[in-house]
C-alpha cells in the first residue's frame, strides 16, 4: 500500500516564488515517487498579496482539486489576504486560514487514514492542527520550519506585546516537544531552533544540491554579456526583499570591499553605490 501524507501549509503551488513553490515541488515529486497526497492550502496569492488568476475569477470559498490520476488532492479553502500586509494584517490572515484549515480538516477526518501530516512554517500554530489529526488517528507528525516566524515577529516590534510573544514562544516549544519530526532549512536555523528545546533538528534544504548544479564550462561569457570581466567575482542576493531580510548587509558588505576591483555586485544600484560609500 502507498504512504499517504497530509500536508497543512498556507502557500502552495502555482506561487512562483518561496514555500509555495518548495511545497507544490516537494508534493509533486511524492506523487511522482508512490506517495498518495493531500493538500490543505488557500489560494495563490504570494508575492503579489492578490488572489492570482485564474482563480481570482472564481469563487474563492472552499474548493477541491483533483489530479495524477487521484493521488493528489487539494483542498484550496478561503483567507484574508492583505493587499499592503502589516504585522497585524498578517496575524488576521495566518488566523483566518488556520480557522479555514481547521474546518477543512475535520471534513475529511473521518477518511482513510494518513500516515503522515506535515506543516510547514510559517504560520508556526499549523502544527496544532497536525498534533491534533495525531491525537486523533495516530499519523506522525512532520514540523518543517522555513521561517521562525515568532522571533522575527519579536526582533522586527511587529508584535510588541510581551506577554503575547511569551504566550506564542511557550505554545511554539509544545509543537516542537510533541511533533514527531522537527527539520529546518539551514544550519544556522537548526541551532536557533535547538536553543528553545533539546532535541534532534532535522536538516531539510531548500536550495539547489552544488554538487549536482555547479559553474559549467563557457560562464566566463556570460559574465561578459552582462557586463562583468572574466576575472571578476560576482556578488548575487537571491530571495524575499523585506525588513527582516537584513539587506543592509550587503550595503555593508559593498562598503568594505569598495576596494576589490575584482569583486562586483549584481545588482547596479549597489554597484554604483559601492564607490559612494566607500
Amino acid at each position: 500500500m502507498p504512504k499517504r501524507l497530509l500536508l497543512i501549509g498556507g502557500n502552495y503551488a502555482p506561487e512562483p516564488t518561496g514555500i509555495g513553490k518548495f511545497n507544490g515541488e516537494m508534493i509533486n515529486w511524492l506523487v511522482n515517487n508512490g506517495y498518495e497526497c493531500t493538500v490543505i492550502t488557500t489560494y495563490p496569492y504570494y508575492p503579489q498579496w492578490k488572489v492570482q488568476e485564474p482563480y481570482s475569477r472564481r469563487s474563492r470559498w472552499f474548493r477541491r482539486e483533483v489530479s495524477h490520476e487521484g493521488r493528489l488532492k487539494v483542498y484550496r479553502c478561503p483567507q484574508y489576504v492583505p493587499a499592503q500586509p502589516s504585522g497585524k494584517k498578517r496575524m488576521m490572515m495566518d488566523v483566518t486560514f488556520a480557522m479555514a484549515a481547521f474546518a477543512q480538516l475535520l471534513r475529511i477526518l473521518p477518511a482513510k487514514k494518513y500516515d503522515y501530516v506535515m506543516s510547514v512554517v510559517p504560520s508556526f500554530h499549523l502544527g496544532l492542527l497536525s498534533l491534533m489529526y495525531k491525537k486523533l488517528r495516530g499519523a506522525e507528525v512532520l514540523y518543517h520550519i522555513q521561517d521562525l516566524q515568532i522571533d522575527a515577529a519579536r526582533d522586527l516590534n511587529m508584535i510588541r506585546n510581551g506577554k503575547m510573544i511569551d504566550s506564542m514562544l511557550k505554545l511554539e516549544k509544545y509543537i516542537l516537544r510533541k511533533s514527531d519530526h522537527v527539520s529546518s532549512i539551514s544550519d544556522g536555523m537548526i541551532r536557533q531552533i535547538s536553543g528553545k528545546l533539546d532535541r534532534r533538528i532535522e536538516l531539510f534544504p531548500n536550495w539547489a544540491d552544488v554538487d549536482k548544479f555547479h559553474p559549467l564550462p563557457g560562464r566566463m561569457a556570460l559574465k561578459e554579456a552582462f557586463g562583468f570581466q572574466p576575472d571578476h567575482k560576482v556578488v548575487l542576493y537571491s530571495g524575499a526583499i523585506g525588513e527582516k531580510q537584513g539587506l543592509e548587509s550587503i550595503l555593508h558588505a559593498a562598503a568594505s570591499l569598495a576596494d576589490r576591483e575584482d569583486v562586483q555586485f549584481c545588482d547596479l544600484r549597489l554597484r554604483a553605490l559601492q564607490g559612494e560609500v566607500a
